[in-house]
């Protein structure tokens, strides 16, 4: 009877040696890899939000029928979308109001440099049959992931022609 008590015990301090490393291995798994891949996956939303918030402006600024109107439609875009769950997880802080910039190309059907024509800097005479035109929506924003204390700044472009060029000056 002795022999069989002496059996259950290792048997016993073994699956308990097991059961008391689980705690240590545990905290080791969360803190060396949870952890950081958390805070990766955090860039990586953050990353996808600004770019997608980016490419949805340029869309709306494209349809507007002025430029006035598309600087308003990039603002309330950009306003809900990166004001939003995604771009509040991500911690996205713009360096100005809003974090978006439109800027309108000018760009020659032949040979020539594009030029840009930055905020509501005015447009010369607008040749529709010489140049093409081109809404070009940059955003600038801090990235903030989770359990790192640095903020990761990020641009992004995107363009959209312009479907009403009549109404550039406006």
């Amino acid at each position: 009877m002795k022999v069989q008590f002496r059996r259950h015990s290792k048997m016993r301090s073994q699956r308990a040696g097991a059961l008391a490393e689980f705690g240590p291995v545990m905290f080791i798994f969360f803190v060396i890899i949870l952890l950081p891949l958390m805070g990766l996956f955090t860039f990586i939303e953050g990353a996808t939000t600004i770019a997608f918030a980016t490419n949805v402006c340029a869309r709306d600024c494209g349809t507007a029928t002025t430029r006035s109107g598309a600087i308003a439609n990039m603002q309330a875009r950009a306003n809900q979308i990166i004001g939003g769950p995604f771009g509040q997880f991500a911690g996205l802080t713009p360096p100005d109001a809003t974090g978006m910039q439109l800027v309108v190309l000018e760009i020659p059907v032949s040979a020539g440099n594009k030029t840009e024509y930055i905020g509501n800097s005015p447009i010369g005479t607008i040749d529709t049959t010489n140049n093409f035109y081109e809404y070009q929506v940059r955003s600038n924003y801090s990235i903030k992931p989770l359990f790192i204390p640095n903020a990761v700044p990020m641009k992004w472009n995107s363009a959209s022609h312009v479907e009403h060029p009549n109404g550039l000056n406006n």
